[in-house]
């Protein structure tokens, strides 16, 4: 006759097995899950320089005095302006009103088309000491004006400057 139930000791060694699997893998699953919201906020960067590029087709190459100006003709969703790492980030009102305030970006005001292209245009939110940062201090997603969306590690990380 053969057994048909394990022994507790049998299940207890079995839940440690997969106890020390889950350890082993969190870290890996932690570092993924950031890795997507890095990406998803590359994305809202570029989106955000394409309404910025489409409000300067309009407006003799002049970037707007604020990310609000965009919002809803030329960046429809007002959702693209919260990076998915913002652990402070609060919802924007529907209207937008807020947005400026709300946003996890940093935008540089001052610009026109006829700029640099590789002036820092929009950025994460990021404090090089660790505080009030979207990426918790490991870097951040830079939009040049030339329309190149690229991760930047805290060491070298340069906030970008208003030309107003």
């Amino acid at each position: 006759m053969g057994r048909k139930a394990l022994t507790a000791l049998e299940l207890l060694i079995v839940i440690a097995i997969v106890g020390v699997i889950v350890l082993m893998f969190s870290p890996l699953i932690h570092s993924t899950r950031e890795e997507g919201r890095r990406h998803k906020c590359a994305q809202n960067l570029r989106k955000i320089t394409i309404g910025l590029h489409s409000y300067a087709l309009e407006h003799s190459g002049r970037f707007p005095a604020d990310l609000s100006d965009l919002f809803p003709k030329f960046v429809d969703d007002a959702k693209v302006f919260i990076c998915p790492s913002d652990a402070d980030a609060s919802d924007i009102a529907e209207d937008g009103s807020d947005l400026d305030t709300a946003s996890s970006y940093i935008y540089s005001r001052g610009y026109s088309v006829r700029d640099s292209l590789d002036a820092i245009l929009v950025c994460d939110k990021n404090d090089i000491f660790g505080k009030d940062t979207n990426h918790r201090g490991k870097g951040g997603n830079v939009a040049s004006l030339g329309g190149e969306v690229r991760w930047v590690d805290t060491a070298d990380w340069v906030n970008p400057v208003d030309r107003e």
